[in-house]
Parts: C-alpha cells; sequence; structure tokens
C-alpha cells in the first residue's frame, strides 16, 4: 500500500447522508460541444511577455526523513532502492503579471530525474495536499507512493507555490512572538461553546488582519490564478512543449484554472480528489457560505463514518462488537453528544486513563476516515467504540482535564490553517483561499452561519464552517484583482481524466460528477474505494492513471474499479445506502 501524502486539513471537514449519484459515470456526447479553445489572448499576453526564466539546477540538500543511509524502502514493495538524485532550483517570476518587469518573487522547484533516460516521456508536474503547502514534499517522497511505469519515464517534478517553503515566503507577522499571541487565543480548532466562538472570531479577525497588513503586499497576490502562471513559467523554464500534471485535492482546482487559461499548452492532466470550482471561488447568492461548505466538504465525514458502522453492525459481534444501547449509528450520536456536553473520562482494564474532549473526538475521527486502508478503518471503529464500552461513569466525569488524567492520545491537533510557521503553510493556505473566493462580510457572522450547517449535519460539519472565517471581507481587506472566476467550461485541446472514490471524506463523489460534466473533453474514473483520493487506494485506479499520463489513452468511458472495502461481505455498493 503506498503511503499516504496528502496531509489532513481540519478546515476541510466534510459531507453527508444526503442524497448521492449512483456509481455510473455521465455519458460522452461528442459533437455537441464547441470546438477546443486556445489561450485567452490577455492571459497569453500576461504570461508570455516574461522572459523565459533559467532554472539553474543543483543538487538538494538532505532530508534525513526521506533518505536514510543511502538507502530508502519502498512503502509497496517494501523492497531497498538506492535513493534517487534530487536536484533543485528556482525561477523568479512576476510579484504582479500587470508589472512584468516591477517587483519579483522566487518559485522554488524540484526535480526526480526519470529511472529510465532512454524511455523519458518528459516532465510530470505534481500537486499534491492542500492549499497553500509545499509541493515539492510529494516529489521528495515520491519513491514512496508513485507507480514504477511513472518514475522510470518521466522526471518527476514538484514546485512550492509563491508563499511557502523554499519559494518567497508569506509572513504576515514580524515576528514568532506576534504570531504565537494571535494563535493563542483559542484552545479549541473546533470551537463549539458560546466562549469558544467569540475567542475563535477574534483569532480570525486578528490573523486576517495580520496578513492583510504586515504580510499584504504578497498575500494580494496568491491567488490560484497567479500560481497557475507561475506554473506556466516553471513548464517554459524546463524548455517543456507540453505540460504534464498530476493534481490531488487542492491541486485539482489548481488544475482546473490551469486547462481553462491555457487549454492547449498540456499533453495530459489527472485530477485526484476534487473540488467544485464554482463552489471554490463562489459567487454573491453563496457568499455567506463558508468555502468548505458552498464545496460540499461538511457533508460526506458524517457519510462515510455512518456507513462505517452501519456496516459493522451487519457482520455482527464475529467481526465487530460496536457497544452501545442502540444501533451503532444512534449509539455513536449519542457519545458525541455526551462527551459535547462535557469531557468524557475514559478508564481501560489496563489503567490507563484519558480524557477524551469533544473538538479532539471530531477532529480525530475525519482525520482516521483519510485512509484507504480497510483493516485500519475497521481498526478505528473498535477504537472508537472502546470509548463509549470503558466511559467512566457520570458521577466520575471531570468537568476538564484533571491531573492524573492524560488527555487521549488523539489529541494531536491539527490547525484549522496548517499551523506550521517552519514553512509559511498556515498563512498561505490563508492567502489562497481568501482570495480565491468571496465571502461574508463580518467574522462574527460564522458562528451563526456554523449553527446553521450544523442543523443539516451534525457535528462533524464544524470544522468546515470555521475554516475561512479570516477570510471575512472586513477582515481580510488584502484583494487580488486578477483572483480567477471563470469560465471553468472551456473545451481543452487534450482530453483531461478526473479520477473520484465515492467514499472520499473530503471532495463528494456528486462535485466529481458536476466537474465532469462542467469540462467538455473530460473523462471521469469512479473508485468504489475509501480514503482521501484514488491513486494510493486502487491498484486499478493507479494502473489506469499511469497508463493515461504515459500514453494519453483514457480508461473506457463508465469505468468503475473496485477497492478494498471494509467489512467486504455487508458493502452496500451505494453511497449512503441504508438511509
Amino acid at each position: 500500500m503506498r503511503t499516504r501524502i496528502l496531509g489532513f486539513a481540519v478546515v476541510v471537514a466534510l459531507f453527508s447522508v444526503p442524497t448521492i449519484p449512483g456509481l455510473a459515470a455521465p455519458v460522452d456526447e461528442p459533437g455537441t460541444s464547441p470546438p477546443p479553445a486556445g489561450t485567452d489572448p490577455d492571459q497569453a499576453r500576461l504570461v508570455d511577455r516574461v522572459s523565459v526564466p533559467t532554472a539553474v539546477w543543483r543538487p538538494c540538500p538532505p532530508f534525513r526523513e526521506q533518505v536514510v543511509g543511502g538507502a530508502q524502502e519502498s512503502a509497496r514493495t517494501g523492497a531497498k532502492s538506492k535513493a534517487p538524485v534530487l536536484d533543485c532550483a528556482t525561477v523568479k517570476a512576476p510579484l504582479d503579471y500587470d508589472l512584468p518587469n516591477g517587483p519579483t518573487v522566487k518559485v522554488a522547484i524540484l526535480r526526480r530525474r526519470a529511472n529510465n533516460p532512454a524511455r523519458r516521456v518528459g516532465v510530470l508536474t505534481v500537486v499534491a495536499g492542500q492549499a497553500g503547502t509545499s509541493g515539492t514534499d510529494a516529489v521528495r517522497d515520491s519513491e514512496q507512493w508513485l507507480g514504477k511505469d511513472l518514475l522510470d519515464r518521466f522526471d518527476i517534478v514538484g514546485m512550492d507555490p509563491r508563499g511557502v517553503g523554499l519559494s518567497t515566503r508569506l509572513k504576515c507577522f514580524p515576528d514568532g512572538a506576534a504570531r504565537d499571541e494571535v494563535l493563542g487565543m483559542v484552545d479549541s480548532e473546533v470551537p463549539y461553546t458560546s466562549e469558544q466562538e467569540s475567542a475563535f472570531v477574534r483569532r480570525a479577525e486578528a490573523w486576517g488582519a495580520a496578513c492583510s497588513t504586515t504580510g499584504r503586499t504578497l498575500a494580494s497576490s496568491m491567488s490560484t490564478v497567479q500560481v497557475a502562471r507561475d506554473l506556466e513559467l516553471v513548464r517554459r523554464a524546463l524548455r517543456e512543449q507540453k505540460l504534464n500534471y498530476l493534481g490531488f485535492s487542492y491541486g485539482t482546482f489548481l488544475g482546473q484554472v490551469y486547462a481553462n487559461l491555457f487549454p492547449e499548452r498540456f499533453r495530459t492532466m489527472a485530477l485526484d480528489g476534487l473540488i467544485d470550482p464554482v463552489g471554490w471561488t463562489g459567487t454573491a447568492a453563496t457568499a455567506e457560505r463558508p468555502t468548505q461548505v458552498r464545496t460540499g466538504e461538511y457533508r460526506m465525514g458524517r457519510a462515510v463514518f455512518m456507513e462505517l458502522l452501519r456496516r459493522c453492525e451487519a457482520v455482527g459481534d464475529g467481526r465487530c462488537s460496536f457497544w452501545g444501547d442502540d444501533e451503532a449509528p444512534a449509539s455513536a450520536d449519542k457519545f458525541l453528544q455526551r462527551v459535547r456536553r462535557t469531557p468524557v473520562s475514559i478508564t481501560y482494564p489496563t489503567g490507563s486513563h484519558w480524557v477524551l474532549t469533544y473538538d479532539v473526538l471530531v477532529t480525530s475521527t475525519l482525520r482516521f476516515l483519510l485512509t484507504p486502508v480497510p483493516n485500519e478503518l475497521e481498526t478505528f471503529v473498535g477504537f472508537w467504540s472502546s470509548f463509549m464500552e470503558f466511559e467512566d461513569p457520570p458521577t466520575a466525569q471531570p468537568g476538564t482535564v484533571g491531573a492524573g488524567a492524560a488527555a487521549s492520545p488523539l489529541a494531536a491537533k491539527t490547525s484549522a490553517w496548517g499551523d506550521s510557521p517552519e514553512d509559511g503553510s498556515g498563512d498561505a493556505g490563508l492567502a489562497v483561499l481568501c482570495t480565491d473566493g468571496v465571502h461574508a462580510r463580518s467574522a462574527s457572522s460564522w458562528p451563526r452561519t456554523a449553527a446553521a450547517v450544523e442543523r443539516e449535519v451534525p457535528d462533524l460539519s464544524l470544522p468546515a464552517s470555521w475554516g475561512s472565517a479570516p477570510c471575512a471581507l472586513d477582515t481580510w481587506t488584502a484583494r487580488d484583482e486578477d483572483r480567477y472566476t471563470g469560465p471553468f467550461d472551456r473545451r481543452t485541446v487534450a482530453p483531461i481524466l478526473l479520477v473520484a472514490n465515492t467514499w472520499d471524506p473530503l471532495t463528494p463523489y456528486d462535485q466529481a460528477v458536476a466537474v465532469s460534466r462542467m469540462l467538455p473533453n473530460s473523462r471521469l474514473l469512479t473508485s468504489d474505494g475509501w480514503g482521501h483520493t484514488s491513486y494510493d487506494g486502487s491498484s486499478c485506479v493507479s494502473q489506469a492513471l499511469d497508463k493515461y499520463l504515459i500514453t494519453g489513452a483514457l480508461p473506457p468511458q463508465g469505468t468503475t474499479c473496485h477497492a478494498p472495502q471494509p467489512y467486504e461481505e455487508t458493502a452496500s455498493g451505494v453511497p449512503g445506502a441504508g438511509g
């Protein structure tokens, strides 16, 4: 099983039980779409008038987490292999493409050379993870998750988007102390009491104001259209005739923007874990809805978790003993509400004692659902059930984490915005999110909005509701006048391969169907798999995707791949089946 490369972002919480289309992909309708479009002259002018940058390659510094003793181990085969040579370079890009000779930013790229140069197809650019995260990390670790044929036939390239990593970093605070003061305003990344909500609003306002003042110059030039232009500049710097692109999660939105800006400048483009571009950017009618609610990301976390519980209950005590007085989904709901009212004390027969808080339970549940591995999903259901089985009597419940009680080991929280001052990803993620979309006027409206969303989808929707709070228009005043809002339906010269899991807890399958219908020259490959994105959860998907990137050949229309399933014998086959 390939090592997962996509980090968990609490902000991107998820979907629910409502109606989701069946597994059949939409039918192609040849002859009904306009002919392929070329690059819009205005967009071509902005990028093409910039001199082709020179990429000066140097050996990358050693990465201890990747290379140990000159060898690395493949997560798929366990085989030892000589660590690949990684080259690093930077190219200069305009801070503002309207001013091609004005201030510049540094864009860092990392290249892993093809294993078999004699059969080399070209360069494959990989973008994985959430907005504002390093693109070089995935390439650095590509031996562990990309297929052998891709590693043999392509130079694999990753780019750190402007604002993060080894590129010019966004700095929203004058120093670490100022940053810590703002981030320390909250004690929960999922606010669920009025006091926590007030603190969260204050932090959102302070963070947005910092990026709109201290960080304003770069923050106002970080929307995805700028990253897409930088990507085109990197293609030219690499002297590649056309782009080959593999995008996951946020990388699917970047890919859609690039494809609509430059519809004839790529050879292959595969997008896995699709983000709805219209929901991401928003409209005047949807501005009051938080970004991750608009895209539907708030729904499926609950749907996936409840389906796991239903399958667990169906196999019975032989394989699953979910402890509770009611059916498993109802028992889980009641436990969530108990923990929401007050932290729950748990004492195991071994004597270990935990105190479990609501925010930790919610964020940890969403994080565990990212895995495509059935055994791990089944283990997590058992782990979750053990909380209920060994819950201390109410008289022993502490109001807070008390002396002698350890916080649950699940308590390692992920900041809603990737709190990582080392590489700048927290500030950068916000800058992309806030400048890409339209947002509500005031951060003070978020508690009311979150409550309304929770009435639609209880509990597991909360992280999604709060993720874009710093983007309120009165708070985040650093605007990118060039932000891209469409069109997203241009007919490209080369076909695009779209890939989607039906049980992805971050990006809804119905949104993938919508994107496939929006892009006239695209093909949707469906997997009935679990976890976020499909490539490392199904050999059927990875083989089809690898073949497409190497040869350009699409899988047959309507192809559905079967992936390993938790509680396989009771799988319903349809997302959300069972109510």
